[in-house]
């Protein structure tokens, strides 16, 4: 014969307890899981990070859409997070492009803003690179060759390499001219002859060149107008030089034939 063990009610009550006060305990935890993603989502707004701030209102969206306004701030901050990361990936763009042409301080800047996205992880190794490019680059100066190449770039470049230039004519004998003095002199004759081009077939005139204006004196024109406006001196050479002839050199109509297409240097 067998015995049944009686469970005591005051046994059954505490194991009612015990795990009354497990489900409570559960659900607390899932609540302040929540909460701490709704904080996270307000810290992220707070900081104008809006990847963040997408991040945590869509998870917890999707864990409960109707705790506070969770599921409003994902539909929000959806759109904005993805205009930020698709300015991430331009920036990364761009710094890579300025560390090829070794201008780190720029690539810097761009590579810092990479702040999330696929491309973070890859701006933080180039960042990485850097110091050691910037050395190299110290050590390995560009050639004379090279940066004649890229006289025309900007008027940056163009002051750099040509600066001192504008007395070519004043040297008489071939053997006299340097590489960069004749490499100088020929851009800028052939900027002006480009110039004259376009004058002669436009149908109104900016710019009237006298006939004997030499090369030295477009060359120091060009110099001059840089130095005055160090804030275009990264706009191409080529429209800085335009600029400066247009400055120097404006055309008006003929006063005796103010109907006329016949223009004269002012």
């Amino acid at each position: 014969m067998t015995h049944q063990r009686k469970t005591s009610p005051a046994l059954l009550l505490l194991l009612a307890v015990l795990c009354s006060a497990a489900t409570t305990s559960a659900f607390a935890a899932k609540d302040d899981d929540k909460r701490d993603l709704y904080r996270k989502g307000m810290d992220a707004v707070n900081a104008g990070d809006a990847v963040s701030a997408r991040d945590a209102f869509c998870s917890l969206a999707g864990k409960d859409s109707k705790f506070a306004d969770a599921a409003t701030e994902c539909a929000i901050y959806a759109p904005l997070a993805q205009r930020t990361l698709n300015r991430y990936k331009i920036d990364y763009a761009e710094g890579v492009t300025l560390l090829a042409d070794n201008r780190y301080d720029e690539a810097e800047l761009k590579l810092k803003n990479v702040r999330a996205g696929e491309y973070a992880q890859q701006a933080q190794k180039r960042l990485s690179e850097i110091p050691t490019l910037r050395a190299t680059h110290a050590t390995t100066p560009e050639t004379d060759f090279e940066r004649m190449l890229h006289l025309g770039d900007s008027g940056a470049n163009f002051q750099a390499v040509c600066d001192g230039n504008e007395l070519f004519e004043r040297v008489n004998r071939a053997d006299q001219h340097s590489t960069e003095s004749l490499f100088c002199a020929g851009w800028i004759r052939g900027a002006s002859q480009a110039v004259r081009l376009q004058t002669v077939s436009a149908s109104t005139r900016e710019v009237c060149m006298p006939p004997a204006i030499t090369v030295g004196q477009q060359t120091k024109l060009l110099l001059r107008y840089i130095q005055k406006h160090p804030q275009e001196k990264d706009l191409g050479a080529t429209e800085l030089f335009q600029k400066t002839l247009k400055e120097a050199y404006p055309c008006r109509v003929l006063k005796n034939d103010p109907e006329s297409s016949m223009y004269e240097s002012q």
